[in-house]
């Protein structure tokens, strides 16, 4: 085994024969196998000795694998359970992957099947104990990047400020230019504010002395990754300043799952605005043809423009309908605040540049956010309105084309 500490492995089935071949095969793979024929003798083996892997028929005499599965869970946190089942208790093998179990395993089972099987069990253990001495490593990268998040949002707003002050010193014909730089700083805050908010989030678990488990960790780690990898791609968009001003947006356009991409927009914003509900109703999966960093962009700065009119206690409701709900070929995203909302009058200018609507709620900012939208939403073929429904508020509605529409003006301009 390379120097590394033997696995235990517990097999336990009522039938001998297939007791005795699995142990043998599995001592073969260089761990040690320990076997139970039943509920109470597995339950005895787990408390004698450490267990990494049980691998345990389902349908016991006196109990069933669930039932080691618990108990195995509360001598050992970490150990990984493969369930053993019939073809006719397969919904059952179902309900134990969801019952905690990592795997499931149809009897009689191919030699290579269990080998493979109980060699990614066992090495998606292993992640999970490295995920776990990580995390005062983690600890101490919050902290750096904490202070990293702010001292740059600090520079990005200062050279901002200078670079605006410059430029608006120049000549009218120099307006584009300054235009251009007020709308990549107001990019450049999303990832930053959400990287902000994740460490403030984790540096929050780590004083409260919270456990977080794998998934939340990796959770935090891909957030991290995703904003990272966000600024990394405005800074070099930074260099398009020609086709910008002149109105001429580049985008990467993919078929992407546009639901997960919607959560995780949602969800980095909830993190850094905790004072406001927002909730997502969507489907399960809804495919469309778009750049997901720009449609990332597009739900942010919607969410954003959202909580900066809406009071504390408002719920902020995000929508994705797929073409079938909106019987057309189009997706549509739908963000809803109840603020105090936009008068008739304004609205047709709410997607202007440097336009703010005149309220009470409004906060200090550049006015860019929608028009940032607008340009995004229309470089995807689409389009977005404004409406103000009768209970108050603004509703936005983006509309751009379904992965069948999108493929019928690719043909149509082909041709």
């Amino acid at each position: 085994m390379g120097g590394h500490v033997t696995p235990n492995v517990l097999v336990v089935d009522d039938e001998p024969s297939i007791t005795t071949t699995m142990a043998a095969v599995l001592e073969q793979e260089g761990y040690a196998v320990h076997t139970a024929a039943s509920v109470a003798e597995g339950r005895v083996a787990i408390r004698a000795r450490p267990v990494d892997l049980l691998l345990t028929d389902l349908r016991l005499d006196d109990g069933t694998g669930l039932d080691l599965l618990s108990e195995l869970r509360g001598a050992n946190p970490d150990a990984v359970t493969v369930i053993l089942t019939g073809y006719a208790s397969l919904d059952s093998a179902v309900e134990a992957l969801r019952g905690g179990a990592y795997d499931y395993l149809i009897k009689p089972c191919p030699v290579d099947e269990l080998k493979a099987t109980v060699a990614h069990a066992l090495e998606r253990r292993s992640i999970s104990l490295s995920l776990k001495q990580r995390l005062t490593e983690l600890d101490t990268t919050n902290t750096n990047l904490q202070t990293f998040a702010i001292e740059l949002t600090q520079r990005v707003d200062q050279l901002t400020g200078e670079l605006r002050q410059k430029i608006h010193e120049l000549s009218e014909a120099s307006r584009a230019r300054e235009e251009f730089i007020g709308m990549a700083a107001h990019e450049l805050r999303t990832p930053l504010t959400s990287l902000l908010g994740w460490g403030q989030y984790l540096q929050h678990n780590l004083q409260r002395g919270s456990q977080l488990d794998e998934e939340g960790l990796g959770r935090i780690s891909r957030r991290v990754e995703q904003q990272v990898q966000k600024m990394s791609q405005l800074v070099s968009r930074m260099l398009e300043t020609t086709q910008i001003e002149n109105g001429m947006l580049a985008i990467d356009i993919a078929s992407v799952d546009l639901v997960p991409l919607v959560h995780d927009a949602v969800e980095s914003e909830q993190i850094r605005v905790p004072g406001h509900q927002i909730t997502v109703h969507a489907p399960a999966t809804l495919e469309a043809l778009v750049d997901p960093l720009r449609f990332d962009q597009i739900v942010t700065n919607l969410v954003d423009n959202a909580l900066k009119y809406s009071p504390d206690d408002c719920v902020i409701e995000v929508e994705l309908r797929d073409p079938v709900e909106t019987e057309a070929q189009v997706v549509e995203l739908v963000v809803r605040d109840h603020g105090p909302g936009i008068p008739l009058g304004a609205q047709s200018k709410v997607f202007e540049r440097f336009h703010r609507v005149d309220t009470d709620q409004n906060r200090a900012g550049l006015g860019l956010g929608l028009y940032v939208v607008r340009r995004l939403v229309e470089a995807h073929g689409g389009t977005i309105m404004v409406e103000t429904p009768e209970d108050g508020g603004a509703r936005f509605v983006v509309r751009i084309p379904g992965i069948a529409g999108a493929q019928a003006a690719a043909r149509e301009r082909a041709s």
